[in-house]
């Protein structure tokens, strides 16, 4: 049983890697969706 525990704890690694990268890319994407609200926003104001 020892003798797997390395290979768990990188296959631990890499899912922990992967949900990071997954939090990273939601996170940018609200990001991108607030700017392009906020674009819109400034652009219905400035045809007013």
């Amino acid at each position: 049983m020892k003798q797997n525990l390395p290979a768990a704890h990188a296959i631990i690694a890499q899912i922990q890697g992967s949900l990071l990268l997954l939090k990273v890319t939601q996170d940018l994407n609200v990001l991108e969706s607030n700017f392009d609200l906020l674009k819109t926003i400034f652009e219905k104001v400035g045809e007013k």
